[in-house]
């Protein structure tokens, strides 16, 4: 949250309300109170992610599982990215990310989000499609706007420039995983993908969609574990 409220901007406060409250936000979340909060919060959504990724696997839902643990790993990420790097920008994750110690057997565990056997624009593709099937579905207005195309576009120019081809890989997947949370409906990932016409279903494989069994979840368990631990570790 600090991140935020550091980044807003108003638009319109003449009698400096927004100013006033904004001040007095940063500085709780500045003080040792407020930190130790957003500690126990991050720990809290972790663990979450966690218990989502086991109850799907009691529910033989592999490919839920499989983002349920995807998910408890990003937001320990972005935890340390933030705690250790003040910034909640996305396009600081991924080199966060590389400097941890458990980075490489977090790829290690799931091969399909970075093997390089399909081009980063026939991903970009892969994801648009997606989206213009929430779009003619009626999915949520924002998420399915051709804008975000657009957006997308831009950002993986700047990443193919930087030669940086796995943030890229990650802009991707992402993107394609807020669609489906976004226009699911409350869905399993499990249930959504089996009702896809079957192109779909090839093209979120491509970008990087893939299924988790028992001991991949108990091990992304554990290094996101890992990760908490040693943000808490230098905070105290």
């Amino acid at each position: 949250m600090q991140g935020y409220v550091y980044e807003a901007r108003c638009v319109y406060d003449p009698d400096g309300c927004y100013r006033a409250w904004k001040e007095e936000a940063i500085r709780f979340l500045e003080s040792e109170e407020g930190k130790s909060k957003m500690l126990v919060q991050a720990r809290t959504v972790v663990d979450e992610r966690k218990r989502w990724a086991e109850e799907a696997l009691l529910g033989g839902l592999a490919k839920t599982a499989w983002l349920a643990g995807v998910s408890a790993w990003l937001d320990a990420v972005i935890m340390y990215a933030w705690f250790e790097k003040r910034t909640l920008a996305t396009g600081k994750l991924v080199p966060a990310m590389r400097e941890l110690a458990a980075y490489g057997e977090f790829v290690s565990l799931f091969p399909a989000m970075y093997r390089d056997d399909h081009d980063l624009w026939e991903r970009f593709h892969s994801v648009a499609a997606y989206r213009r099937y929430f779009r003619e579905a009626g999915g949520d207005e924002f998420a399915c706007s051709e804008l975000q195309d657009l957006l997308m576009e831009r950002k993986l120019e700047r990443l193919v420039r930087q030669r940086d081809e796995e943030a890229a890989r990650w802009l991707l997947l992402t993107e394609a995983a807020w669609l489906y949370l976004s226009c699911s409906e409350e869905e399993s990932l499990d249930e959504h993908v089996a009702a896809l016409p079957l192109p779909l279903q090839e093209k979120l494989g491509k970008i990087g969609f893939s299924e988790a069994n028992a001991d991949m979840i108990r091990h992304v368990g554990r290094l996101s574990d890992q990760v908490v631990e040693a943000v808490f570790q230098r905070r105290n």
